[in-house]
């Protein structure tokens, strides 16, 4: 890399600080910026856009405002705090984490050798914690940084190729190495940088401050960068949901190892996918319900993503006044009480829909 190069590394840095110091969001999350605080916070913004995530992240912090509160909790406590986030699988990391860390070090180490074995901490939340709490110069690497770097050197080659990778670090090391005092401050400089200007779509080119740095605006080539395999189409989930009603109470159901949602509680399902069916449990007690007692035939619900699938809900509403369940992992739930046990977005969202529709026929 010649003098050139690293002098132009060095004025992107110096701009990009600059700008982000009169211009930075005062997130929530940004206060108090305690490791714990930012490894939960970094934990959930990597899966989750920043609009859906403030306020439900706050709602977990009030749950569990530090690391030892965290450890000391069930898994159930976790699930129920950070619902609304989805990927549940990092609340459940989380909490492995919490507990491995009191085990071991009584609190969150500084060294990004000792974070990056913590459960739930990957190589980006162990950088945000080691700069932005320890003034480590560690660099994160997410989305916003691969494109940003990929249009100002225009580098032509697919995001995840091991040279792509080789040639952005190289870039950053240089970056960090730059007689940088605040290495926490820049990481979060480029991510906001990569949210606010360098977007993925309408990228504020013709306004951007490192305009005059940028090869793939000088070439017209920012919205082909950077190179990413798209991935395959998504796989397409029919999940038809049996709304069993009893005297103002509903059937939840427990479930232990169902397709994407282990553990959690939700509402008695089938699952159809690449020709096959899957019940959430006690199929055989269900289906007995089915043949004999009917509400009203299934309705088309919403659409819902998670990760690689598209979710396509159904469901039907069963009135079975007076019938005794026998089932350890089934139980009756007032409706009052039915959102303190769903975690899921997709089902509160479609039993808002049908506890209106209840409603709307009187109640049962």
């Amino acid at each position: 890399m010649d003098s050139l190069e690293l002098s132009k590394i060095e004025a992107l840095k110096n701009i990009i600080l600059e700008w982000f110091y009169k211009n930075r969001e005062n997130y929530s999350f940004r206060n108090n910026r305690t490791p714990y605080r930012v490894w939960i916070s970094e934990t959930i913004l990597q899966q989750t856009r920043m609009s859906a995530a403030l306020e439900k992240m706050e709602n977990f912090f009030l749950h569990f405002p530090d690391l030892n509160s965290l450890a000391a909790a069930r898994e159930e406590e976790v699930l129920f705090a950070f619902k609304g986030l989805g990927y549940y699988n990092r609340a459940r990391n989380l909490l492995k984490g919490a507990k491995y860390v009191v085990s071991k070090y009584k609190d969150i180490p500084s060294e990004y050798n000792q974070l990056i074995e913590i459960p739930s901490i990957g190589p980006y939340t162990a950088s945000a914690i080691a700069s932005i709490c320890f003034g480590k110069l560690t660099p994160v690497i997410d989305g916003n940084i691969k494109r940003i770097f990929a249009r100002i050197f225009q580098i032509e080659i697919e995001i995840k190729n091991s040279l792509f990778l080789s040639q952005l670090n190289l870039i950053l090391l240089k970056m960090f190495n730059f007689n940088i005092l605040n290495p926490g401050d820049l990481n979060e400089a480029l991510m906001e940088f990569g949210q606010k200007i360098c977007k993925v779509k309408n990228p504020q080119c013709l306004t951007c401050f490192v305009q005059k740095y940028c090869l793939a605006y000088k070439n017209s080539s920012v919205n082909k960068l950077p190179f990413i395999t798209r991935p395959e189409n998504k796989i397409i989930v029919n999940w038809k949901l049996y709304f069993f009603i009893n005297n103002r109470k509903v059937l939840l159901n427990q479930f232990n190892d169902f397709y994407l949602l282990k553990n959690h509680i939700g509402f008695p399902s089938i699952i159809e996918m690449n020709d096959e069916k899957f019940f959430s449990t006690h199929g055989d007690i269900y289906n007995n319900f089915l043949s004999n007692y009917k509400l009203h035939n299934f309705v088309n619900g919403d659409k819902h993503t998670i990760t690689n699938h598209q979710i396509r809900f159904s469901y039907c509403i069963y009135d079975l006044k007076n019938i005794e369940i026998n089932g350890e992992d089934l139980f009756w739930c007032p409706f009052e009480n039915v959102e303190n046990f769903l975690v899921s977005s997709g089902l509160n969202k479609t039993w808002s829909s049908v506890y209106d529709q209840i409603f709307a026929r009187g109640g049962t």
